[in-house]
Formats: structure tokens, C-alpha cells, sequence
């Protein structure tokens, strides 16, 4: 009977891991992507005409998509405008910060669900001739008031090149309901330029789905043993 038990016991434990590796995969899977428009500032697209050297930059607080706010300036920039010239860019342009001023989405990206878990994931780079002294961003509702935010974040002034930075926020229930809306700031007035990049946004569902999910199984586990 022993030998029995502990066989059991084992067969038990080897289906429980099965179990385990099934939900993370299937939390895995779960995870949806949320659609940012214009995440990597291609429009609206610079034109010859337009001002920088020739049609490589734009100077403008209209970017499709996005408000524009603070004391600062905005604005768009080709891959390989000089001399901001960039290496990592998703596309033909990015979007630029000069000073204080913040860049929102326009519209709710999503509405807020309890227990779900975002992640926002924003490619920065610093102009190296024009120093980025710093620069944040958050996940926002409607008003600007954030859920979760970045801390001042000082890109790298040497390469001039995009790296990803990522915040994650967990849903609680005084937000339930609320659109969801990015925003990306520069933290410092004065001369000082930040430039962003594919910007991403993906929600995994309340976790406890899987969680019941898993102890379902085991259940079953349980009852198959016993019979």
C-alpha cells in the first residue's frame, strides 16, 4: 500500500508540473496586444518643403494621434536627419520632446478591467548634441492623472541611439472603468531634446483566471488518481 501511495504520490506531482507549464502557457497566450495609433510617428509624414535642413525635421504640436502640452516644443524627425541622426528607429521618423512639454494619446487606449496587468514599452534615445537630461512616462487616465510611471530617465547622449524602457501597472479597483491613455514627458525645461519611438502597449487578463484554471485541474488530477 506504501509503494502504491508513494506512486501515486509521484504521478501526482509529475501531472501538477504538466499543469503548471500549461497555464503559463496559456497566460502566455493570453496576453493581447492594445493597438497605440501612430506608434511610431509616421504622420503625419515630413515633406520636402517642410522645415530642418531641407525637409528632415518638423517642428509641430500636431502630431496624428497625439496632444501636445507643457512649455516646451515638439516636433517629427526622419531616421537620418541631421544632426540628430539616430540608430534602432521603427519606420522613417520619430517624434521629439525639447524641454518640458509632454506628448498624450488622444483617445482611451483601453478601459480598465480589475486585476489586469499592462506593460508599456517606449523606445528613447537623447540627441547627443543637445543634451536629454531626462525624461518620464506613465499610463494614464483620461486627465492625466497616472496609474504607474517611469522615474526620470536619462538616455544615453554618446550613441544617439533608441533603447527600450518599460513600466508595468496592475489594475485596482478604484480604476475600473477608466481609459487607459499614454503619455511621454520631458522632465526639464530648457535646452534639452528627447526623441521617442514605437511605442507598445499589451494587457495580460486578471491572473486569477489562470489561477482557477490551475486548481481545476488539479482537481481533476485528484479524482482520476482516486478512481
Amino acid at each position: 500500500i506504501t509503494t502504491q501511495t508513494a506512486l501515486m504520490k509521484t504521478r501526482l506531482i509529475k501531472f501538477l508540473s504538466a499543469a503548471v507549464v500549461g497555464v503559463a502557457s496559456i497566460s502566455s497566450a493570453m496576453a493581447a496586444v492594445i493597438t497605440v495609433p501612430n506608434f511610431s510617428f509616421e504622420n503625419p509624414l515630413i515633406g520636402a518643403g517642410d522645415s530642418g535642413s531641407g525637409g528632415q525635421y518638423l517642428s509641430t504640436s500636431g502630431i496624428t494621434s497625439w496632444t501636445t502640452g507643457g512649455d516646451g516644443s515638439s516636433g517629427l524627425q526622419l531616421a537620418t536627419a541631421p544632426p540628430m541622426a539616430l540608430v534602432g528607429v521603427t519606420g522613417n521618423q520619430a517624434a521629439w520632446l525639447n524641454g518640458a512639454t509632454t506628448l498624450t494619446s488622444s483617445a482611451g487606449l483601453h478601459t480598465i478591467a480589475l486585476g489586469d496587468q499592462y506593460t508599456l514599452t517606449v523606445a528613447a534615445a537623447g540627441r547627443k548634441d543637445y543634451n536629454s537630461v531626462g525624461f518620464q512616462f506613465q499610463l494614464t487616465d483620461a486627465s492625466g492623472t497616472p496609474f504607474a510611471s517611469s522615474i526620470t530617465i536619462i538616455p544615453d547622449n554618446v550613441l544617439n541611439t533608441f533603447g527600450d524602457y518599460t513600466i508595468t501597472y496592475t489594475a485596482v479597483a478604484g480604476n475600473v472603468g477608466q481609459e487607459l491613455r499614454i503619455k511621454l514627458l520631458g522632465v526639464t525645461s530648457g535646452p534639452n531634446q528627447t526623441s521617442f519611438d514605437n511605442v507598445r502597449l499589451d494587457v495580460i487578463p486578471e491572473p486569477s483566471t489562470s489561477a482557477a484554471l490551475l486548481g481545476g485541474l488539479a482537481l481533476l488530477g485528484l479524482r482520476r488518481r482516486r478512481a
